[in-house]
């Protein structure tokens, strides 16, 4: 992902979206989280 030099601005706007950013850390951990359980399931039926 690309940085854009933004300064303070894009900081305030990191610190406005910081309950979207925990929103999002938990989906990812959710995806991560199925990705792991279908690949055991995959391999237990030996797929």
């Amino acid at each position: 992902m690309n940085r854009l030099p933004e300064g303070r601005r894009a900081a305030a706007a990191r610190l406005h979206d910081d309950d979207d950013h925990c929103v999002r850390g938990l989906v990812m951990e959710l995806l991560g989280f199925l990705v792991i359980f279908t690949c055991m399931i995959l391999m237990r039926f030996g797929l």
